[in-house]
Parts: C-alpha cells; sequence; structure tokens
C-alpha cells in the first residue's frame, strides 16, 4: 500500500464515496488532505461527504477553506449554507445563499435554498419571492412550487 500517495487515498475517497460509504470516504480524503493540506478539492470533497453523515462542523470547515482558496466558488457557498441551515445557524446560511446567488445569480436551486433559509428565519415574504424567482428560472421544478403553495397557505 502507497501510504504516502495521495492518489491513492484520493481514489479510495471517491470510490468509498460512490458506493455510499460516506464515513469511509471521510477517513480517506482526510489522510489526503494530510498529505495536501491546500487542495481545495479534496477538501470540498470531504465536505460533501461531511454533509451526507451529518458531520456540519467539519463540512463547515471544509467549505470556508475551500471559500478562502476560491472566493468566486458558488457551489463551496451553497453547501456551507446547507451545512449552516442544518446547524440552525440561518443568518450564517443567508449570508452565503446571498453571496452564491451574487456569483451565480441563474441557478434555480439558490433561490430554493434561500427562500428555505427564509423560512427558518421567519420570514415568509423574502421566502416566496426567493421560491418564485427559481420559479422563474426552472418552471419545472415541482419542490419549488410545492414549497410556494404550502407558504402562501401559512
Amino acid at each position: 500500500m502507497p501510504t504516502g500517495d495521495v492518489n491513492y487515498y484520493n481514489n479510495l475517497a471517491r470510490n468509498s464515496s460512490n458506493v455510499g460509504e460516506y464515513d469511509e470516504a471521510i477517513g480517506y480524503f482526510t489522510k489526503a488532505i494530510e498529505l495536501a493540506p491546500n487542495n481545495a478539492e479534496y477538501r470540498f470533497n470531504r465536505g460533501w461527504n461531511c454533509m451526507k453523515v451529518q458531520r456540519y462542523e467539519m463540512a463547515i470547515e471544509d467549505f470556508s477553506f475551500v471559500i478562502s482558496s476560491n472566493s468566486s466558488d458558488d457551489e463551496a457557498y451553497h453547501y456551507r449554507a446547507t451545512a449552516y441551515q442544518h446547524s440552525g445557524a440561518y443568518r450564517n446560511a443567508l449570508n452565503d445563499m446571498n453571496e452564491a446567488i451574487r456569483i451565480n445569480p441563474n441557478k434555480a436551486d439558490y433561490y430554493l435554498k434561500r427562500g428555505v433559509v427564509h423560512c427558518g428565519l421567519e420570514d415568509k415574504n423574502n421566502a416566496i419571492k426567493d421560491l418564485e424567482q427559481g420559479l422563474q428560472l426552472d418552471p419545472s421544478n415541482e419542490m419549488a412550487r410545492s414549497m410556494l403553495s404550502q407558504i402562501k397557505q401559512l
């Protein structure tokens, strides 16, 4: 086993993740990160796997690293916002979704996520605006349509 080969651990991590072995993938990504501590791709992938097993604090740390390496990575902001949301840190989640939308204003899912965050902040009006914007970008998004209907009934 080539214990000093970062590609070896990265490949093991990806293979583990692909078959749903997220904790195992996190372990292998951690070994890859120990060998290449400035590699944002490994951090992003470990953060994504952390999200799958509800390890939100580690995910936030990893996505924060990615953002510090590339402040225009809208997906890193989106995933970190999701981790913040699941941790109950709705203001941080809102800030990250604002940034993701600033970077990529044409991604319907970002408006859906920000709408969910607005719901967590009990801001019905802005939740409705975001869900409507998301539907304008992707009229086939049934999840956004369903959420919008539920919020309007509140």
